[in-house]
């Protein structure tokens, strides 16, 4: 008993050493978290104080060109307008400097950089980046800059490049572009696309617009199908859900991103209200699965009379529904109000019973709070996370913080 006695001691300061060296390992490991995040602003105060005194000379040529692409993007205060980034480089690169040396090729490329500047815009951007690579930035919509782009194009190569020693070459670019919103709505997404458009560029072709990523996007952005739809129903021709009439889940997605577009391309707000019908499982329990199929159906009619003919509305899973607006989010937050509380007035029919139901609702709109449809479904869909917290028949428009506050939602127990 006393030996066991004498070891005690031993066990406790290996206890203590172990716990003191785990928060010793602890301590210095949020240390250089926080360190690398003071690196990291110190950096972008530096290179944003230098933007804007418009020095760009001390700046790494890449993160100029992509510091003005986040101008370009604005801030949470400014909604960005249409723009196209561009990846551009003089035409058979490797041939050019096989034959002028590296010295000419230079010289060359720097010439070409100011005729394309002289044939640009002051609020368009021309900044050289990486070894062979011209940074663009054309401050247009998507459907007037491949027309733009020829145009400055012939014109920086009339005057082709004469260097010091008398040489006389022609100057033919070759450019790839891609357009924010449709390529991208980060900075290195843009550059990534306007450079994998570059490296399509071939037979002669010296511009290659990167195509649209609806189709792509539509295909990755699709709404989680309702319970029991089978695959005859999900290649089916039919764009509406048999039980509901409105827009079926799984053309939704499409649906939504072609809806925000349109409102994109003429500059005019939309909203989307992500709706949830509260507590639908405690009625299936009570009344049997008909009684949920009764009240799914009365709340999409309830729906579509509060709509206008202009709004799309789809069903995306068992209770939740999709309502697109084209109105600011100011003003579809008023619209949920009203919305939940119809229907909370609407009276469902199901046997001898009368049933009600409330529903809460969750808003975000284009260009508040995103600025593609994938966005906006995200926004709304964390919005109403954030109605559902507070209880039943709530509404909630998107803030900010909502996606790291984002918990299980508390199931209200009583009808």
């Amino acid at each position: 008993m006393l030996s066991i006695l004498n070891y005690m001691p031993l066990a406790l300061s290996a206890g203590e050493f172990f716990k003191g060296l785990f928060g010793t390992l602890l301590a210095t490991a949020l240390f250089f978290v926080v360190l690398a995040l003071i690196i990291s602003h110190l950096r972008y105060q530096f290179l944003t104080q230098m933007a804007v005194a418009g020095s760009y000379e001390n700046m790494q040529a890449e993160d100029a060109f992509q510091l003005k692409i986040a101008q370009y993007l604005g801030t949470v205060h400014r909604t960005p307008k249409p723009f196209s980034v561009g990846a551009v480089r003089l035409k058979g690169v490797a041939l050019l400097k096989e034959e002028l040396g590296e010295a000419l090729y230079e010289e060359m490329l720097e010439g070409a950089c100011s005729s394309l500047s002289a044939s640009l815009r002051d609020l368009d951007t021309v900044i050289r980046y990486g070894e062979d690579y011209i940074g663009v930035g054309v401050q247009a919509p998507r459907e007037d800059v491949e027309a733009a782009v020829k145009r400055v194009f012939e014109e920086a190569s009339r005057g082709g490049f004469r260097s010091a020693s008398g040489d006389y070459r022609r100057i033919e670019f070759e450019g790839g572009f891609a357009s924010f919103p449709e390529n991208g709505i980060s900075v290195r997404g843009l550059v990534s696309a306007a450079e994998e458009a570059l490296d399509a560029t071939s037979n002669g072709v010296p511009i290659v617009l990167k195509e649209k990523v609806e189709t792509e996007e539509e295909e990755e952005f699709a709404p989680r199908l309702p319970p029991g739809t089978d695959a005859a129903q999900r290649q089916g021709s039919s764009l509406l859900d048999p039980m509901t009439g409105v827009l079926r889940a799984d053309r939704l997605g499409g649906a939504m991103q072609k809806y925000v577009a349109r409102y994109r391309k003429d500059d005019k707000p939309c909203s989307m209200l992500y709706i949830d019908i509260d507590s639908l499982d405690r009625y299936n329990k009570h009344y049997g699965p008909k009684a949920g199929d009764a009240i799914i159906v009365e709340v999409a009619k309830v729906l579509e009379d509060f709509s206008r003919k202009e709004d799309l509305i789809g069903r995306v899973d068992g209770e939740e529904f999709i309502l697109c607006m084209g109105c600011w989010a100011s003003e579809a937050n008023a619209a949920a109000h009203r919305l939940a509380a119809q229907i909370k007035k609407a009276q469902i029919p199901y046997g001898s019973n009368t049933l009600r139901v409330t529903a809460c609702i969750g808003v975000a709109g284009f260009p508040d709070h995103g600025l593609v449809a994938r966005q906006l479904f995200d926004a709304s869909e964390a919005a109403l996370h954030s109605a559902k917290l507070k209880g039943r028949s709530m509404t909630a428009m998107f803030q900010s913080g909502m996606f790291k506050s984002q918990q299980k939602v508390v199931k209200v127990d009583s009808f």
